[in-house]
């Protein structure tokens, strides 16, 4: 019986080093794990963030190239009388090339012509008063008497052969086209990207952005305040990312959905693009290698019950042959003394009737 128990003993610690093996490995597998989906976030985020600089800059070009288009118009058209029938023609043109609408020739005094056959006079508009300062103007969203909706302005000022302002040259575009002309093939569409001043204040967002409590805000940091989007720490640095124009992202919470929020400044009336995208969606095309992960940590799993239990099976039928040598004598081959003093004990205990 001595010998059975020091077998015992044995298996429990040859089973206790095993149990120390497999839980080292089994923390590294984990380790490793978070570490791949962690670095699988990052990279999520740092994509979404290239995306969204990139896709800014696409539009700053763009706008840039309204404003040269503008300029060259207007430096034609200030080669005479600036409300002529030919200029009149010619801004009535425009609309066939461009997305410009309501394509309007403004003189110093606010008197403004347009490609429709409008007048009304401007003088107290903000982009109107900006352009005659000779800067290039992009207003923020407007009502638009002539077209009936929400639109911005693109305006520039009109140079004279002395490089004298003689008026305004601009244009107004729906105010969801400027965010359509990109962002459009990323995520195959599933993002949605909004365009917020530094206050927070929506200037303009595509019909990706179905959110009304969204819309209906006073501004993005009362409706991240409000609905518990971000923490209060987290909304503070987000104001002040913005009121400084830096680039970056923050994950969002809301309704049990992550989603990252990445936003680029404009550099044109201090306006920052932002863009939204479900975590889910940005992680997507690293979905095979999460999917591989799991795979592999079920197949160590398995491969452990079936090492263990194999171990198990193997040490058992050892200990059974040890213990049988154990009990019989080298040299005859029968029974030893010990074993058969022990059956006999144990024989005539049970049954004393013999």
């Amino acid at each position: 019986m001595k010998r059975k128990a020091i077998y015992k003993l044995s298996f429990k610690e040859y089973l206790k080093a095993m149990m120390i093996f497999i839980v080292f490995i089994m923390i590294c597998s984990i380790s490793f794990f978070f570490y791949i989906k962690k670095d699988i976030e990052n990279e999520s985020v740092n994509k979404v963030v290239v995306k969204t600089e990139k896709q800014t800059e696409s539009l700053k070009q763009y706008i840039d190239i309204q404003y040269r288009y503008l300029e060259g118009i207007g430096n034609h058209i200030s080669q005479q009388d600036l409300f002529c029938e030919d200029n009149i023609n010619l801004i009535h043109s425009i609309k066939k090339y461009t997305k410009l609408e309501n394509v309007g020739i403004i003189d110093k005094n606010g008197e403004s012509h347009y490609d429709n056959g409008a007048v009304k006079n401007v003088s107290h508009r903000e982009y109107f008063q900006e352009a005659l300062k000779g800067n290039r103007v992009l207003s923020a969203p407007l009502e638009s008497v002539i077209a009936g909706k929400t639109r911005v302005i693109i305006a520039v000022p009109i140079y004279d052969q002395q490089k004298e302002i003689v008026g305004v040259i601009g244009g107004s575009y729906d105010i969801g086209d400027l965010n359509k002309i990109v962002f459009r093939g990323i995520y195959d569409g599933k993002g949605s990207a909004f365009l917020v001043s530094k206050e927070g204040q929506l200037i303009t967002y595509d019909n990706a952005v179905k959110n009304k409590d969204f819309l209906a805000s006073e501004s993005i940091y009362s409706y991240f305040a409000e609905y518990n989007v971000l923490s209060p720490d987290d909304l503070q640095s987000l104001k002040q990312k913005f009121i400084k124009q830096e680039k970056g992202y923050m994950t969002l919470n809301h309704n049990n959905k992550t989603s990252y929020m990445a936003y680029y400044p404009l550099k044109i009336n201090d306006w920052i693009m932002c863009y939204n995208i479900d975590a889910d969606v940005a992680q997507e095309s690293y979905t095979f290698i999460i999917y591989a992960e799991y795979l592999l940590f079920a197949l160590f799993v398995f491969a452990l019950v079936i090492l263990l239990f194999t171990i198990y099976k193997v040490n058992n039928k050892h200990q059974k042959r040890l213990l049988e040598f154990t009990r019989i004598d080298a040299l005859t081959g029968i029974k030893n003394k010990e074993t058969l003093q022990n059956e006999i004990s144990t024989y005539l205990k049970n049954d004393s009737s013999q």
